[in-house]
């Protein structure tokens, strides 16, 4: 069974009285236990509009999304999201910041133990022992991020979603947190959404690339993103191989040729 299933999902905004804007257009799309996918899609293409839903902050138009077999209906605890701007609060220091989620799994009665062990894993892993006492106006981009990523992960979210998480980032930093994803997901298993706009992040992390695009060859009076391309990729793609793969990419989602009709007409 799937942990996350989209079934002909549309979604649409309205924009005058009598007209709707469709955003995505029946989007289908399974997502199984340790899947690491890299979203990818022209700005504009309603990534964000799709994990506003996928998280339960968003109703869909129409369809159905279904998280560990029943409809989603509400946000899950279960999920973790990472967001390109750094989520920590400015008042607490590093670990304060990191602790505070382990609330709710001391609150359910986990052994405090294995919470501790956790943290302790996360803050290893990540590189982040120096940086516990220090506050977040004394960190870099790059190490608040890694703290936020260890916020999204120290209660074992069932799904991580990174919405642009390295954007922000310079390359070294963001080459050494794709190592430190990387690691932990092999270990842990979690089922992982990478969103980006990058198309090298998005063929160099994970093993799956969706992409989502408003540019395809359409049928009349079709209109909103879909889903164009949804294919697995080599943990270590060749220089060939990511060549072929950008191409394909840049063919079937980026081509301003077949732009469909997103323009509004009133």
């Amino acid at each position: 069974m799937p942990i996350l299933k989209i079934k002909n999902l549309i979604k649409k905004y309205p924009i005058s009285k009598k007209k709707d804007k469709v955003i995505l257009n029946n989007l289908n799309l399974e997502v199984q236990n340790h899947d690491f996918i890299s979203l990818i899609g022209p700005s504009g293409c309603g990534k964000s509009t799709l994990l506003r839903m996928v998280t339960g902050e968003e109703k869909p138009t129409s369809g159905e999304i279904y998280f560990n077999g029943k409809i989603l209906n509400d946000i899950s605890t279960e999920i973790g999201i990472v967001y390109q701007r750094y989520s920590l609060f400015t008042q607490f220091n590093i670990q304060k910041n990191i602790t505070l989620g382990t609330h709710l799994r001391i609150k359910a009665g986990e052994n405090r133990s294995k919470i501790k062990a956790d943290f302790d894993e996360m803050v290893e892993l990540f590189g982040v022992e120096d940086l516990l006492q220090k506050y977040p106006f004394q960190l870099s981009g790059g190490q608040q991020q890694r703290v936020s990523i260890i916020q999204a992960l120290i209660n074992h979210p069932k799904i991580l979603f990174m919405d642009e998480a390295f954007g922000a980032l310079d390359p070294f930093t963001k080459m050494q947190l794709k190592g430190f994803i990387d690691e932990y997901w092999k270990k842990h298993k979690t089922t992982i959404i990478f969103i980006t706009h990058d198309l090298e992040d998005a063929i160099t992390m994970g093993n799956r690339v969706v992409l989502l695009s408003q540019y395809y060859k359409k049928a009349p009076n079709e209109e909103g993103s879909k889903i164009v391309v949804d294919i697995k990729t080599p943990l270590k793609p060749t220089l060939n191989e990511k060549e072929k793969l950008i191409n394909k990419l840049k063919l079937d989602g980026f081509n301003p040729n077949f732009m469909q009709n997103l323009e509004i007409n009133f």
